[in-house]
């Protein structure tokens, strides 16, 4: 059965040359996107993406030139595309289904860094699309962002309305808030400014950048048996420093499971199994753009929920566990680097 929720014209096409006969929607994410899992009458799965409301048609052609790309350059782990169509203010894309389930937040250090080298092989496949020599955007956005934010934060922190009571009764979403306002209260300033400067020590060295996913975290890259087979979700994609997707995939493995894990051990360990396999010597920039992605984040989770009172379709329970896992990364950012502020050395 295809779900009704598909426009009537996509599942029209879904039944001709596909033979698509079941189409069932996944539990959807952030980005406002829809994804159903497609079985046609042969046994071929296919991913139907519906892309967040109002994207550009020349957006998606963009992202699906990329990928193509990719996969004609020795990428397989990179799916097909098939084809697109626009349907009720969405674009519909159709793509083979990659196979695999995310990796652990504790996955093994040999899985995050096979993992890696996953991500160098997109890196490397599609560095013949378009390679720029310039200082990183990804440094850029993250000191407007902050800036931006400083006063909202402020607000936020002031509003009359306490952020633990935005319900009358306690809930998940409403105590993660709680959490996440109170580490903000106590050590958003000094961490903003500190931030702010390390990424100024960056923000006019110029370096190779080049099409990277920018959203790939432990969801978007899938293993089977182990090993990487697949990478899925580019509506982030663009050109950046490939460090962007260094800080994004590590980011997922740092939240501390084992409490017998201390001093940072875990945390280092997990930076360079990602560096070798990315090929990297260097991790400053990437670690960089890291503590900037936690802090903004925090801070943009909370001003969309306590001053914007936005919702979102994954459902308050996933907000609430998104912002206690960002909540707990601004905590270990805090507690190891109070006092201390990095130099980093412009090449």
């Amino acid at each position: 059965m295809i779900d009704s929720r598909i426009p009537a014209a996509i599942r029209s096409a879904l039944l001709g040359p596909f033979r698509i006969r079941t189409a069932t929607m996944v539990p959807p994410g952030f980005s406002g996107g829809v994804v159903f899992e497609c079985q046609s009458e042969v046994g071929s799965r296919f991913a139907l993406k519906g892309w967040a409301t109002g994207t550009d048609l020349e957006r998606v052609k963009e992202v699906h030139t990329v990928a193509t790309f990719a996969r004609q350059s020795g990428c397989v782990l990179v799916p097909a595309i098939h084809g697109v169509a626009s349907a009720e203010g969405r674009q519909w894309e159709l793509a083979s289904w990659m196979p695999g389930e995310p990796a652990l937040a504790d996955a093994s250090l040999d899985q995050i860094h096979s993992g890696a080298i996953a991500l160098r092989q997109f890196h490397k496949a599609v560095a013949p699309c378009k390679q720029v020599q310039q200082p990183a955007p990804a440094v850029s956005a993250r000191l407007r962002r902050i800036e931006q934010l400083r006063p909202l934060v402020t607000q936020m922190l002031q509003s009359r309305e306490s952020p633990c009571a935005i319900t009358t009764r306690p809930t998940p979403l409403s105590n993660a808030v709680g959490r996440a306002s109170e580490i903000l209260r106590r050590h958003w300033l000094p961490t903003a400014d500190r931030i702010t400067s390390e990424l100024m020590d960056l923000q006019d060295c110029y370096v190779v950048t080049q099409y990277v996913l920018r959203d790939c975290h432990r969801d978007h890259v899938l293993f089977s048996d182990g090993r990487p087979s697949g990478l899925i979700d580019f509506d982030a994609l663009r050109i950046d420093t490939p460090s962007a997707d260094l800080a994004r995939w590590v980011g997922g493995f740092l939240i501390r499971r084992d409490a017998s894990v201390q001093n940072g051990k875990r945390e280092d360990a997990v930076w360079q199994a990602a560096m070798a396999g990315f090929g990297l010597e260097n991790v400053l920039e990437a670690q960089t753009i890291h503590a900037a992605t936690v802090w903004s984040s925090l801070a943009n989770w909370l001003v969309w929920i306590v001053l914007e009172q936005r919702s979102f379709p994954a459902g308050p329970d996933a907000v609430a566990r998104r912002i206690d896992e960002i909540t707990e990364l601004a905590a270990q950012y805090q507690s190891r680097n109070t006092g201390k502020r990095r130099k980093l050395h412009k090449p």
